[in-house]
């Protein structure tokens, strides 16, 4: 009965798993019982024109060539998404908790 939040890291993209965002998103609804009830948050390469910052991992095709975890994340109501290459990661963990607040004020325990 409570609100669940996933927080994934990563500068890779996921190309081992047997599974496709969609089955994913299933499982996670299949546990949860709601995919009201969930909040995904990823921090995730992004695309950027011209060289990406020194040391930086960033998403090497179009922005409309997507990512497993970005397809995954955008199949819930309640996500958001950051840079991996961002500066800081402030503000997204600011967006992050006025979503989880966003998500909690419609929330009803099972």
């Amino acid at each position: 009965d409570a609100l669940l939040v996933v927080t994934m890291i990563t500068d890779v993209e996921d190309d081992q798993s047997k599974l496709k965002p969609a089955g994913w998103y299933e499982a996670v609804v299949a546990a949860k019982g709601s995919a009201a009830s969930v909040v995904m948050l990823a921090i995730i390469p992004q695309y950027h024109e011209g060289d990406p910052p020194p040391g930086c991992v960033t998403e090497k095709e179009h922005p409309d060539d997507k990512q497993r975890i970005r397809d995954l994340i955008n199949l819930f109501t309640y996500h958001a998404e950051g840079d991996t290459c961002a500066p800081s990661y402030v503000p997204f963990f600011d967006q992050a908790v006025n979503l989880v607040s966003e998500a909690c004020s419609s929330f009803i325990p099972q």
